[in-house]
């Protein structure tokens, strides 16, 4: 497997939970828009209250309480946190303090973008144009490409992905059978991502020995906010939690022209600022709470 894609599913595998989000409705049909941080706050006020209430049932501080103790309760069951990401994610989520998080992003008159009559500001926005097949990316961009023409078309999607990876076995003692080669399997969600970029990595890999098995596949679309940021959200997941922020879905809010006159300014002026690029707010569609059994 690459380095460039292995790195990229432990990321997924090991995402913490940080963060806090609102809902909020988006207009424009599409459905309500969610801050997709709200969904991770509220597994985490979750997971908190199950610990409290161990702490309580044992007349123990929560500091006391462990990340296997609240993944034994039934609760964590029904919140999907019972494997080994699980137990991750309920290890972030105990020392968080929910009064100091960051506030949420409000998606309010976000509206979903029609590819038939887009919005005329995005006319003005660019991208930085992918690297050529196979090479890293550069910095500065390779280039820029109009907003419209790379994502008109662009499938976006968000995938449950069950990743294998082989280990060389430990070395043969003497008067000992050789032990077999070790498999790992580890669950992720990947993306919001354009799915044949997905699917190019997932080849790369499998390429490399790694076994890659699509679970299920989820939709997203792009949204455009009143002061004309642009948000991903993704359609009929059940948790936010292992999502990521989009890969390599960035865009400047201004034209390609522009870009290109400020990059030829830099190289008259090396100490000129540079430009950053904005990433993609992400959101997800008709949210809702799962809230476990007592």
């Amino acid at each position: 497997m690459t380095e460039r894609l292995f790195s990229t599913l432990r990321l997924a595998a090991a995402l913490a939970i940080v963060g806090v989000l609102a809902g909020c409705n988006s207009g424009g049909g599409g459905g309500n828009l969610t801050d997709v941080q709200q969904a991770q706050r509220d597994e985490i006020v979750a997971i908190q209250k199950i610990q409290e209430d161990i702490a309580a049932k044992k007349k123990v501080t929560k500091w006391e309480v462990s990340a296997k103790d609240v993944q034994g309760d039934p609760r964590a069951k029904e919140l999907k946190l019972d494997d080994e990401m699980g137990l991750q994610k309920i290890q972030g989520a105990l020392g968080i303090e929910i009064e100091d998080m960051p506030p949420v992003k409000d998606f309010s008159g976000y509206k979903r973008i029609d590819w038939k009559s887009p919005d005329e500001r995005l006319k003005k926005y660019c991208v930085n144009k992918p690297p050529p097949e196979g090479a890293a990316p550069q910095m500065p961009s390779n280039g820029f490409e109009p907003f419209i023409d790379r994502y008109k078309d662009a499938k976006i999607v968000v995938m449950d992905l069950k990743v294998t990876t082989t280990s060389a076995p430990p070395p043969t003692e003497a008067g000992q059978p050789p032990q077999p080669p070790k498999e790992n399997t580890v669950e992720i969600t990947f993306g919001p991502i354009i799915e044949s970029d997905a699917d190019k990595l997932i080849k790369q890999a499998e390429q490399g020995g790694t076994k890659v098995q699509k679970v299920k596949t989820y939709p997203a679309y792009l949204y455009i906010g009143p002061k004309g940021k642009i948000a991903v959200a993704v359609e009929g997941i059940a948790s936010s939690a292992r999502l990521q922020p989009p890969r390599d879905m960035q865009y400047y809010m201004v034209d390609v022209a522009t870009m290109e006159k400020l990059n030829e300014a830099r190289k008259k002026e090396a100490t000129l600022p540079m430009m950053q690029p904005k990433v993609f707010d992400l959101a997800i569609i008709d949210y809702k709470k799962t809230t476990p059994k007592k």
